[in-house]
């Protein structure tokens, strides 16, 4: 396990609120915000903006409602966005936000190392201005997105395989990985890659994931098999080789440095053969 730490972070966080779970060598960190009372429409505890960062948001259970509003000296003219799940929205700098959460709400955020956050209570008139809509979202009906694409960009991939969808304003980038392309795979052509430039966080939302880490140098060597569990934040460290084999089901979120140098070869067949069975047993049949 020692061994495993020095080239794996793990992230996990199941009780209430806010918590940064992975903090990555660049300039960005990951968290995971689950239901707490601040971010029930009774008692919303903020609306805030982020100076120097974007800041991102994927639902992954539950329901949720992000409040988004212009650029400016105050919050006014508040817009509700109801959330889909294993979508990614991107809220640009200086754009005024919140979160609302149903109990049962988790949700994973990519945002700037120390925000410069500048923050408001809302008032009687901001919570009456979103009351009915967010109610609607709670109580599970489905709104239609508002004209808000100046201030909130939505990245979205449905397609088998890798799809960056949010080049944020900073140095990262967010992406989404589906199931079912051979690779994220495991077959007789299975690549391994490390980037020398920049973490990797990738966050399980649905479906399974046989995580292939093996520790840096020139050589694929001693593959670990990782059986990754939902919502929880893995950080693959800069120099660690790694791949993917994910369930035809899956869906993995993923965070890392804009235009990532990589470095890939082939797996051995004796490679394929000594992970196969640990593989197949996090997958299932």
């Amino acid at each position: 396990m020692d061994e495993l730490g020095a080239i794996l972070d793990v992230g996990r966080h199941h009780g209430e609120g806010y918590e940064p779970v992975i903090d990555s060598d660049g300039e960005w960190i990951v968290a995971l915000m689950n239901w707490c009372r601040s971010v029930t429409l009774a008692d919303l505890g903020k609306i805030e903006k982020h100076v120097n960062t974007d800041e991102v948001f994927v639902l992954t259970a539950g329901r949720g409602v992000l409040i988004a509003a212009p650029r400016g000296d105050e919050p006014t003219d508040l817009r509700v966005v109801d959330m889909e799940p294993n979508v990614v929205y991107n809220v640009k700098r200086e754009v005024w936000h919140g979160l609302i959460l149903s109990e049962d709400g988790r949700t994973v955020i990519v945002e700037r190392r120390g925000p410069e956050t500048v923050a408001r209570t809302p008032t009687e008139a901001h919570r009456a201005a979103i009351t009915a809509e967010v109610e609607k979202v709670l109580a599970g009906e489905t709104l239609p997105f508002p004209p808000v694409s100046k201030l909130v960009a939505v990245g979205r991939h449905e397609a088998p395989g890798y799809a960056a969808v949010i080049d944020s304003d900073c140095d990262w980038i967010a992406a989404i990985i589906n199931g079912g392309s051979p690779s994220v795979s495991l077959t007789p052509e299975k690549t391994m890659a490390y980037h020398p430039d920049t973490d990797e966080v990738f966050v399980l939302t649905k479906g399974r994931n046989a995580l292939l880490v093996a520790p840096p140098g020139d050589a694929v060597t001693d593959i670990t098999v990782v059986p990754m569990d939902l919502n929880v934040a893995y950080n693959v460290k800069r120099g660690t080789w790694h791949a993917s084999c994910l369930s035809a089901d899956a869906t993995m979120l993923v965070a890392e440095g804009r235009d990532p140098a990589g470095v890939s070869t082939t797996l051995t067949p004796d490679q394929i053969a000594g992970i196969e069975g640990a593989v197949h047993d996090v997958l299932g049949p």
